[in-house]
């Protein structure tokens, strides 16, 4: 049950996090294309984390690196790709934990340092990263790790992203919604 429940959880992520198309957005009423104006470009790319702590809090340090894939006209050129390397340190807290099944929700805040690079100069950022994730066991030494959540930038300058035309805020700062899942693997 654990397994189905697990492999649920993962296929639903990757519906919710799958760009969609114009027409799936009408369908749902515009709900994603209104998301997606939100923020500015999209990003996807793997991540490694460390985590010291127990079941109820822990410290966790993380290192991503993302491309944008889909910018909708928030890149010009279109054909212009931004990475960005992200270095964040949080807390994780437990929130609930089911009895005797080991499935816990728990919430992630923190700072996070960004890098952006590419097609564009180069630039740090920071943002604060707030994050609902929830833990399913897999086996004793595994747990499948699913995040909602989101990153508070705050304000981009006039010289950002140069030379490249990026639509995002620059007379404040903009919350940028986040997706991820993975596992934990337990060492010790």
């Amino acid at each position: 049950m654990k397994r189905i429940v697990a492999w649920l959880s993962v296929a639903l992520l990757l519906v919710v996090a799958t760009p969609a198309d114009a027409a799936a957005q009408s369908r749902l009423g515009g709900l994603l294309d209104w998301v997606h104006k939100l923020s500015g470009p999209q990003f996807i790319g793997p991540a490694l984390s460390y985590a010291v702590g127990n079941d109820a809090a822990r410290f966790r340090i993380s290192g991503a690196y993302r491309w944008s894939f889909s910018s909708e006209d928030a890149i010009d050129p279109d054909d212009a790709t931004i990475t960005q390397l992200t270095i964040h340190p949080a807390g994780e807290f437990r929130i609930w934990e089911s009895q005797g099944r080991g499935f816990r929700l728990e919430g992630n805040a923190g700072v996070a340092l960004h890098r952006f690079m590419g097609d564009s100069d180069g630039f740090w950022h920071w943002s604060l990263p707030v994050y609902l994730q929830s833990l399913v066991p897999v086996s004793d030494r595994l747990d499948l790790r699913i995040g909602a959540g989101g990153h508070y930038f705050f304000e981009f300058g006039d010289d950002d992203f140069l030379p490249l035309t990026v639509t995002v805020p620059r007379d404040g700062g903009e919350f940028t919604w986040a997706f991820y899942a993975g596992l934990d693997w337990k060492l010790f």
